[in-house]
């Protein structure tokens, strides 16, 4: 029996699952195979409640890079559940799709988190320093830009998102700093105040540590 269904942007429908045979949807899902990651090679528990950001609606060109993490619901939401690979492929990659994000959203499927926000949130778990200024570039998006009807999606939660990124990469070289010269630096020493703009990176921010139990603002992973 198909355990359907938690989204139809699930594993159980990915073109990466070697049970699909490289198609997307439901053609496959009562066939015997073994459902199997084929990009980041794991073996997938529950498929039909399991995702990523490659999945063909969020990347309908078929990128086979591992983007972020992937997270799995168990019937209290979707929590991260396999964390990204990292090697410098993944990391020139991400940095590829940060370049190309435009100040625009663009259609995508309504559920889960939307490609655009995991690349900026990984690069930010990453403390990936040469997506720092992209990462800015991103936190000064218009807000209120949409996607327009039926979804109406708007770039609020993607520069909640970068402003979170900055002040993890921010962080990390304040702390390697700290570790090199000994010194304590203070609160001001790391702000980053956009002029114009009410919103700011502070070191309040960036002392909230990286989420080892949670993620703030926009995402809401809980280790399993």
């Amino acid at each position: 029996m198909i355990l359907q269904d938690g989204g139809s942007d699930c594993h159980g429908t990915c073109w990466f699952n070697a049970k699909n045979k490289g198609e997307a949807g439901y053609e496959h899902a009562k066939d015997l195979e073994e459902d199997f990651c084929e990009i980041r090679h794991v073996p997938i528990e529950i498929p039909f409640w399991t995702y990523c950001a490659n999945h063909p609606y969020r990347c309908p060109d078929r990128d086979p890079i591992p983007i972020g993490p992937i997270y799995v619901d168990r019937g209290t939401g979707r929590k991260l559940w396999q964390r990204s690979p990292d090697t410098e492929s993944i990391r020139a990659h991400l940095l590829e799709l940060l370049e190309n994000i435009q100040k625009e959203p663009r259609p995508e499927y309504s559920s889960g988190f939307y490609r655009d926000e995991v690349v900026v949130w990984q690069l930010g778990e990453f403390q990936e320093k040469r997506a720092l200024d992209k990462l800015k570039r991103i936190a000064q998006f218009n807000l209120e830009a949409s996607s327009g009807e039926p979804i109406n999606r708007t770039r609020e939660t993607l520069v909640d998102a970068a402003h979170e990124a900055v002040a993890k990469i921010l962080g990390s070289m304040s702390n390697g700093a700290k570790r090199l010269t000994g010194g304590d630096r203070g609160c001001g020493a790391i702000s980053n105040r956009r002029s114009g703009s009410a919103r700011q990176v502070t070191a309040a921010r960036v002392s909230t540590p990286a989420p080892q139990l949670e993620a703030v603002s926009c995402f809401t992973y809980n280790y399993l």
